[in-house]
Parts: structure tokens; C-alpha cells; sequence
């Protein structure tokens, strides 16, 4: 993290989730308690949640084209983008409610927050909104000592130094009560990244240890972190021994149609009724997988034709992805879906202030006032990092079974090219996951030859 004068808050968003079912890994330190979640008509009866749930579809959006565009500059425009919305919205939330003037206004954009509401809100309205935001990240519901039930938990924390100036009372209640955070104090310069890496593996059950690997600064004045963790099985589990090597055309640097040289991921094959979208006007259809529960629901959104994924991201916008999940009809399909694991490390600050949301950055500018550490600290950095692993569950290994994929007359849906895949939520309607994928990974660059060939082309 470099840095230049003023004083430096840190902060952090991780996110795993896997889509199979695991062995329950036991940490000695403690989770926080179980929150139950919304009802799901509670959005849809406060007009604060409407918009925040919009705007958070709106930023989800707005990140992707902003790493589209900044991997283009890199020249790397065929690369994956991978966030957690939910976990961005944590982090950034622990900032909103501890910022004031301008850095307020831009950072409740994220949450479609007008800045007249913003401008002129006094603090009952504050923290009115804020208890209403805190409702809307903390209705994950925790499934996971259910039999197959899914698990999601949205872990949020403020580390302290020992020593530091008291948090204003206004902050305190609003990370605790609100946001059910925590505020933990560490010796920054003796264990800040140990503790802080600890704590993020306890959260993502051990699938994210390292997003610390420096000490934090002698300036740091606080370390803001979000983890987010995720798993649950499929509803209808894939035919595991039907997953085998098949071409996906993937769009090259150069072009923005689909690459006539594939490369090879190993695709899934099921066969049930799911969630399914059509849009001719837009041209893309989708489709959703729901884990079991039925509260959690992965989208596959695959344009038409010779539409380009980049050529999509261009035309939808948050009601579009509020219509996916709104409009599915049930639908007996077959579907080819890539089995995958998705990884991502990304410093949000360059993207975040593409969205017009930089002065939180600027040391002459930030204004975090509302936190009681003093006015002259801003944020350095917003590291990112998600893992993703989709798989199938269980195998169905029958001559019905057989029979049941390749039936005449069933509609398929092939994921044969670049997608959007996002984890919805139900009853919160917000988005934990998302990807815009180019190639999904790991993949091979030549077709399967052999268990050697296999071993020595594979790309993680």
C-alpha cells in the first residue's frame, strides 16, 4: 500500500463460496450469532430498500464495466471479472456510516442513494437508513447445519490500534447494532496481519487465509474488513459422470465475436425443470439453478446468437437483472454448464473511482469525520478476493438417466461461450456473486488426447 500523507484507514472484501456440498471445517474461535433474515416482502414494502437494492444491482454493473475497461487498458479485455457485490456493499457500508459531506454523497451511490437525501439527512434520519441498510446485509440465512441446506454468512469487522482515540458513540452503535460488525483491537505492527488474516479464514471457512501479507503502515489508523462466505448444493444434482471435456468459444483480445479456436473446459450435464428467461428484445436468455432451500439461486445469462458477452453488458442494466429474477418461468431443459473454479485478487480503489467515487481516496479531500478518528485520514486501498468453485453433487448413473438427457424435443442450454453467472439471494434480492466469464477456468488450449495431455495443458 503506498501512501502520502494523512493518516490511512485499510480496507478489505473477501468472498469464497462453493457450490457443493463439504466437510465442516472447525475453527476455535467463535461466529457471530445467527440474525434471521428479512421477510421477503419487506424490500418490496420500503421504498430506502428498493433503492438500495437497485443501486446495489446498478454497482454490480458498474464494476464489471469499470474492470472490463480497465483490463482493456491493460490489454488483457478477455479477462474474467469476478467481485462479490455483497461483500463490497459490507466494506463500503462500514465507511458510509462513519462519512460525512461529499464522501457520503459518493459513497451512497453505491447504494442508489440520491445525494439530496444524503446532503440534507440530520442524523435520526441517518441512522434510520443505516439500521434499514443494516437489515438488508444481514439476511443471509445460515443453513449449514441443515442436511444440504445452504450456508451463506456476511462477516464484517473494524480493527483497531491498541491505543487508538475513541470511536464516536454514533459510529460504534452504527457498526454494531446496525451492521452487527465488530470492533477489534490489534497490535498492527506485531501481529495486524496474522489477526487480520485469521480472522478473515475463520469467516470464509478456511478458503481465504493470506489477504493481508504486508503490516499495515505506521499511519494505519483502522483496517475495514468484509468476508463473505457461501455453499450449498445443487437443488438437482448434475450427472457426475457425464462431465467430460467440450469446446467453448471464447471472444479474443482482438475481437468482440466469438473465437473460431476453442478452448476445452470440462461441462456439466443436468436435466430438470429450472428457472428459465428469454429475452428477444435484448436478445440473451437465462437460466437459474436453485440450491437446495430454494432460497439461493445461481444465473446463467447467455447472450443469442453472435451477440458478444461485452456487446450484452452494454444493453442490460439493474432492472434487467431484477427482471431475470422475477420472471423466470419453469421450464423442463437440459443444460451444459462449465464446472469451474473462479479466483480473483483486485485493488478496488481504480475502479471505484472510475464510478466517480474518489475522494474517499484523496487525503485533502476524505471525509470520515463521523468515525471520531480525526478528520485528516482517508482510504489507501480496497483489496478484493473471491474464490468460486461450481461442481456437481452426487452421481446418477442409470440408463434412465441416459435416456432423460438426451430425450427428443427438450430444450438445451449450452454454455458454450462467454456468460454472466451471478448467486442471487431471494428474500434479501441482492446479488453475493457475479462473473462476466470470457474463459472459464481451469481449461485446456487443445483438445483431451490423453491422462498425460490432460495433466501437462491444463490452466488454472
Amino acid at each position: 500500500m503506498s501512501l502520502t500523507g494523512g493518516l490511512v484507514l485499510s480496507v478489505l472484501a473477501v468472498a469464497a463460496a462453493a457450490a457443493y456440498g463439504e466437510t465442516n471445517v472447525v475453527f476455535e474461535d467463535s461466529l457471530p450469532e445467527h440474525i434471521e433474515p428479512s421477510p421477503p416482502w419487506l424490500s418490496q414494502s420500503d421504498v430506502f430498500l428498493q433503492t438500495a437494492v437497485l443501486g446495489l444491482y446498478n454497482a454490480t454493473l458498474g464494476v464489471d464495466r469499470s474492470l472490463t475497461n480497465l483490463n482493456a487498458v491493460d490489454h488483457e479485455s478477455d479477462r474474467n471479472v469476478i467481485v462479490s457485490p455483497a461483500s463490497i456493499a459490507a466494506a463500503v457500508s462500514l465507511m458510509l456510516v462513519g462519512a460525512g459531506g461529499q464522501t457520503k454523497v459518493e459513497l451512497g451511490k453505491l447504494f442508489g442513494i440520491d445525494e439530496h437525501t444524503l446532503s440534507n439527512s440530520t442524523d435520526a434520519d441517518d441512522s434510520q437508513n443505516f439500521k434499514k441498510l443494516g437489515t438488508l446485509l444481514n439476511g443471509y440465512r445460515d443453513d449449514g447445519d441443515a442436511p444440504g441446506g445452504a450456508h451463506a454468512s456476511l462477516a464484517k469487522a473494524v480493527f483497531l490500534p491498541r491505543g487508538h482515540p475513541q470511536l464516536s458513540l454514533q459510529y460504534r452503535t452504527a457498526v454494531k447494532d446496525y451492521l452487527n460488525g465488530e470492533l477489534i483491537n490489534v497490535d498492527f505492527a506485531m501481529n495486524g496481519p496474522e489477526t487480520i488474516n485469521r480472522w478473515v479464514s475463520v469467516h470464509t471457512r478456511g478458503k481465504i487465509n493470506d489477504i493481508m501479507q504486508n503490516t499495515p503502515p505506521p499511519d494505519t489508523k483502522a483496517v475495514v474488513v468484509s468476508a463473505l462466505y457461501f455453499t450449498g448444493e445443487w437443488e438437482t444434482p448434475f450427472f457426475a459422470n457425464y462431465t467430460k471435456p467440450k469446446p467453448f468459444y471464447y471472444e479474443s483480445n482482438s475481437n468482440t465475436s466469438t473465437n473460431k479456436n476453442p478452448i476445452y473446459v470440462n461441462m456439466m450435464i443436468g436435466n430438470s425443470e429450472v428457472f428459465y428467461y428469454k429475452n428477444d428484445e435484448l436478445k440473451f436468455k437465462a437460466i437459474g439453478l436453485p440450491y437446495k432451500g430454494n432460497e439461493y439461486t445461481a444465473y446463467f445469462v447467455l447472450p443469442n446468437g453472435n451477440i458478444s458477452l461485452r456487446g450484452l453488458m452494454s444493453t442490460i442494466n439493474e432492472r434487467t437483472l431484477k427482471t431475470i429474477t422475477e420472471s423466470t418461468t419453469l421450464t423442463d431443459i437440459t443444460y451444459l454448464v462449465p464446472k469451474m473454479t473462479l479466483k480473483s485478487f483486485t485493488n478496488l480503489k481504480p475502479v471505484l473511482q472510475k464510478m466517480e467515487i474518489d475522494s474517499v481516496f484523496d487525503s485533502s479531500k476524505a471525509n470520515l469525520s463521523k468515525m471520531g478518528l480525526g478528520s485528516d485520514f482517508y482510504v489507501s486501498d480496497i483489496l478484493h478476493k473471491v474464490e468460486i468453485v461450481i461442481d456437481e453433487i452426487g452421481t446418477v448413473a442409470s440408463a434412465a438417466t441416459v435416456v432423460t438427457i438426451t430425450r427428443g424435443g427438450n430444450p438445451t442450454f449450452n454454455v458454450n461461450k462467454p456468460f454472466l453467472f451471478f448467486i442471487h439471494h431471494r428474500l434479501s434480492d441482492t446479488i453475493l456473486f457475479w462473473a462476466s466469464i470470457n474463459k472459464p477456468t481451469p481449461y485446456l488450449i487443445t483438445p483431451p488426447v490423453s491422462a498425460k495431455t490432460l495433466k501437462s495443458q491444463t490452466k488454472n
